[in-house]
């Protein structure tokens, strides 16, 4: 006789949450129950199109989902067709970067993407499903794609370190109050030597705040031959930081350059250039307990009173773990001409 399925399709995450141990004594204890049924044998889809052969075909399928009917839930608003348009981008990009790459590296790159096209993602864009874990969906998803990028050794578009959904965020900044000229050692060896730089804390004052953080603040100020940078990490996680992980620092006006601060053997840092417009004139760097950059401002094509901007990223074999500003850039006015008229302290 025929084979007839009562399919048993049980939301993925939702209800669990409000069983003990997350459902899974529950599940055990159902699943078992079944299985020892008479009247009932539980198969795999797979496994029921084997023992029935029969075959009725549909002549449509109609177009929609499980919510409302229709596809309003996964495309349409504008934040939620942005994110589709970045994900077909990086599948695009993908595609045409695979023919010369190496199988392990477009099968991470590939785990990247599948990552990205969960459906999941596009539910909470829009207004439809509010949320105040929005920025951090926003920030995971772009990560994803992000990671694409650089994993296939390709440019990562500008445009994904700008928030797809916008939400208003506060940070604790200050501008530089007074020039700077440090010793770069990689040490706090003056009390005063960075007390008058401009700082910025990530994401101090936000509602979402990651706790695991590698980054705990971030110093910058300049003189009239470099801009500086001082970036403290935080000490209780460098334990986790090891081979593989790197600082990836990227001024992109108002002349782009890149940096990548490695950790090698021995706890010794290295400073990498990646992207650099002028071969004469090299960064200054310094690693120890807080990391110490100077960049010339000629490299910078700082000339005139003007906003340097940059990011600042930790990564994890080519991966962004963590960005700061988690979208678009830092922008620090930087006048040396100037500032010390402006601003004075005793």
């Amino acid at each position: 006789g025929r084979h007839y399925i009562v399919p048993i399709i049980l939301d993925g995450e939702n209800a669990w949450e409000h069983y003990p141990n997350n459902g899974a004594d529950f599940l055990l204890l159902l699943y078992e129950r079944i299985a020892r049924c008479r009247n009932l044998r539980t198969v795999t889809f797979s496994e029921y199109l084997d023992l029935e052969r029969h075959r009725q075909y549909l002549d449509s399928v109609v177009a929609g989902s499980w919510i409302y009917g229709n596809l309003a839930t996964w495309i349409g608003h504008p934040a939620k067709n942005r994110a589709w348009e970045e994900l077909g981008a990086a599948r695009r990009f993908l595609k045409t970067a695979s023919l010369g790459s190496s199988p392990q590296q477009f099968e991470s790159a590939f785990r990247e993407i599948m990552i990205a096209e969960g459906s999941d993602w596009f539910w909470w864009y829009g207004d439809d499903h509010p949320t105040e874990n929005a920025a951090e969906f926003d920030e995971l998803f772009r990560g994803r794609l992000k990671n694409v990028y650089r994993l296939m050794g390709g440019a990562v578009p500008s445009r994904l370190n700008e928030p797809i959904r916008t939400i208003a965020t506060t940070t604790n900044y200050r501008n530089p109050v007074h020039t700077i000229t440090p010793e770069l050692d990689g040490e706090i060896t003056d009390y005063f030597e960075w007390l008058t730089a401009g700082y910025v804390i990530p994401c101090a004052g936000e509602t979402m705040c990651r706790t695991d953080r590698f980054v705990e603040k971030i110093f910058f100020g300049f003189d009239r031959e470099n801009f500086y940078l001082r970036i403290d990490l935080v000490q209780a996680k460098m334990k986790e930081f090891g081979r593989g992980h790197s600082v990836e620092v990227h001024f992109i006006a108002p002349q782009e350059c890149k940096l990548v601060l490695e950790l090698k053997e021995n706890n010794v840092w290295r400073c990498r250039i990646i992207q650099w417009p002028f071969g004469d004139r090299a960064p200054g760097f310094a690693g120890d307990r807080i990391l110490e950059l100077a960049i010339p401002l000629e490299v910078l094509d700082v000339t005139n009173p003007v906003d340097v901007m940059f990011s600042l990223s930790i990564l994890e074999e080519g991966k962004e773990l963590e960005r700061f500003p988690s979208v678009g850039y830092c922008a620090v006015y930087t006048d040396p001409w100037h500032l010390d008229q402006q601003e004075w302290i005793v």
